[in-house]
């Protein structure tokens, strides 16, 4: 059998010879002189086909594969998953009993009022640690001028910001303005005082900090003091039986490096 009548006149056939007295116009059938020379220009350029020269022991009807067997493609196997049959076993609470207390101390107790309740968290000894800090911070930055904060402004300055997170106005001078300020504000302390406290206030040594790199970096060095002295007040209160876990993404525009970014937030 003729290899063009085989594969057809459209592909590009191109016998090997195996003999090397054939020439190339020998082997060439007499039908592909009937298709026409722009009809072969026109068509597509395939890869050629290669068809090995005969021998004796195989016919024109056989074809010769000339890619080698080992590089067939090989599959992924997936791996079989067996179910088997078989019962869980039973809910017991015995091994889930809950093992703290679940009477509150007789301090936390005592406590009635919104103020009591802070006061509990930021005490005495944690607002002096503020104070100190926070004059320690201003001699730093200037010696012949030193903040000398007290600690009943300290305690002054959070009650504002309690109250401004609270009573939302578009600027913070706003809230000692004559039109729309706020009683609960500018009788307390001025606005330069406030802004002046908010310069300076620090809670933790800045010649103590190590730099990015060092064994000793800490990146909430600047707060740690202050997360350190409220989870000595937490751990007072014991775990309920019922606990809910949750967590929050807090939008700001601050440079840190715990700043993440989620394209899903809004930012």
């Amino acid at each position: 059998m003729l290899p063009s009548r085989f594969y057809g006149t459209a592909n590009c056939i191109k016998p090997i010879p195996g003999d090397g007295s054939l020439s190339n116009d020998d082997s060439l059938s007499d039908s592909d002189d009937d298709v026409p020379l722009s009809r072969l220009r026109n068509q597509t350029r395939k890869k050629p086909i290669i068809i090995l020269p005969s021998d004796s022991d195989t016919s024109d009807d056989e074809i010769v594969d000339p890619r080698p067997k080992n590089l067939k493609q090989k599959r992924a196997v997936k791996e079989k998953i067996i179910w088997t049959e078989g019962k869980m076993p039973a809910y017991d609470e015995n091994n889930f009993n809950f093992s703290g207390s679940l009477e509150l101390p007789e301090f936390a107790q005592e406590l009635e009022s919104p103020a009591e309740f802070f006061q509990f968290f930021f005490t005495e000894d944690l607002i002096t640690f503020i104070t100190e800090q926070s004059n320690l911070k201003s001699t730093q930055v200037s010696v012949n001028k030193p903040a000398n904060i007290t600690t009943t402004e300290i305690e002054q300055f959070i009650g504002i910001v309690i109250f401004t997170s609270l009573v939302h106005l578009p600027s913070t001078r706003m809230y000692w303005s004559n039109n729309i300020g706020q009683h609960q504000v500018n009788s307390i302390m001025t606005c330069n005082k406030f802004e002046m406290i908010k310069r300076h206030l620090h809670f933790n040594n800045n010649e103590d900090f190590k730099p990015p790199g060092t064994q000793s970096h800490d990146k909430l060095f600047k707060i740690r003091p202050l997360i350190e002295k409220l989870r000595e007040r937490l751990l007072l209160i014991p775990k309920e039986e019922y606990l809910a876990v949750d967590e929050q993404i807090i939008p700001t525009k601050a440079r840190h490096q715990l700043k993440q970014y989620n394209p899903g937030k809004p930012h």
